[in-house]
């Protein structure tokens, strides 16, 4: 008989498997893959497929020429912080009502929180910004 017992602790391999660990999830009908890398930190690279759809993509760039419009009334405009959350865009009669919140700089060096809203326009292929509306109060209008 053998001194070894079949509970006796094995060698441990040199060998280990990759920390490298693709997860799927699904939702709302998205994929999206995120590799995670264990034991030295964790890593979280993002897949997201792309929306080709062209309501989406004039919204997105709605949201994008109202959010440059608003930066550039405000005091201090490098210091503005628009969130996390991005602003809302819905198509209207007049054109895209974009509505969100900022963070800026008033005079005194405040930072205060400033809801917006923004009715963009599209004219000659470019959005433009038909009025603006910052707390309540219009700071622009074309008219």
């Amino acid at each position: 008989m053998s001194d070894q017992s079949p509970f006796a602790q094995q060698p441990k391999s040199k060998r280990t498997l990759s920390p490298v660990v693709i997860i799927i999830l699904i939702f709302s009908g998205l994929i999206v893959a995120m590799p995670i890398v264990c034991c030295s930190g964790v890593l979280i690279l993002p897949y997201l497929p792309v929306n080709n759809s062209p309501r989406k993509a004039s919204n997105s760039q709605a949201i994008m020429a109202a959010m440059r419009e608003v930066r550039s009334i405000l005091k201090f405009p490098d210091d503005s912080d628009f969130g996390f959350l991005p602003p809302s865009a819905k198509k209207i009669k007049e054109g895209t009502l974009v509505v969100g919140k900022v963070k800026a700089k008033n005079s005194f060096g405040a930072e205060l929180t400033h809801s917006w809203r923004c009715l963009m326009v599209r004219r000659n292929g470019a959005w433009e910004a038909d009025i603006i509306i910052l707390d309540g109060k219009t700071i622009y209008s074309a008219d």
